[in-house]
């Protein structure tokens, strides 16, 4: 396989890695009692499927796959916690960073889609990839939902209150 190939795949099993670490930063800050601890164990199982997918791939073309996480994820890691601290609505905090990485996972994968030589070399991984970029976008489409459906208790009033009717 293209070398060039070889440092997409390691660059997705990367990022890959970083959501892994992401989800459980970001199920560790929730509440534990909330629905979003379902999906994000959902997210962290997805991610390692696909890393053992993809370093398979890699290991068939003879490459080794040492692959770590990245500083960036890191960082973002960091970034989750911060806001988490920061913010009024916890959970709404995690809920929007997680949004924020699936969209920019999205666009690694994509940019390697974009690539039409990438049949010649590697027919299927391009059915692999596109396969999971469909499922993270499906994900995606899941984080966008529940950030509509979220409630927080409102300190003025005793009921429940929609989130987007919250200031």
């Amino acid at each position: 396989m293209n070398t060039q190939y070889n440092a997409s795949l390691v660059h997705i099993i990367e990022v890959n890695l970083d959501r892994i670490e992401r989800y459980k930063k970001a199920k560790e800050l929730v509440n534990k009692t909330n629905f979003l601890t379902y999906l994000f164990d959902q997210c962290i199982k997805q991610s390692e499927s696909y890393v053992d997918r993809l370093n398979n791939l890699l290991e068939i073309q003879g490459v080794e796959s040492n692959i770590r996480k990245s500083l960036f994820g890191h960082l973002y890691r960091g970034w989750i916690s911060a806001c988490f601290y920061l913010s009024i609505n916890k959970n709404k905090s995690v809920l929007l960073a997680c949004i924020n990485a699936e969209e920019n996972l999205l666009f690694h994968y994509e940019k390697v889609l974009k690539d039409e030589s990438i049949d010649f070399y590697f027919p299927l991984l391009r059915k692999i990839l596109e396969a999971q970029r469909n499922r993270i976008a499906l994900t995606l489409s899941k984080l966008n939902g529940y950030l509509g459906k979220e409630i927080k208790i409102s300190i003025n009033e005793t009921k429940l209150v929609p989130l987007n009717e919250v200031g």
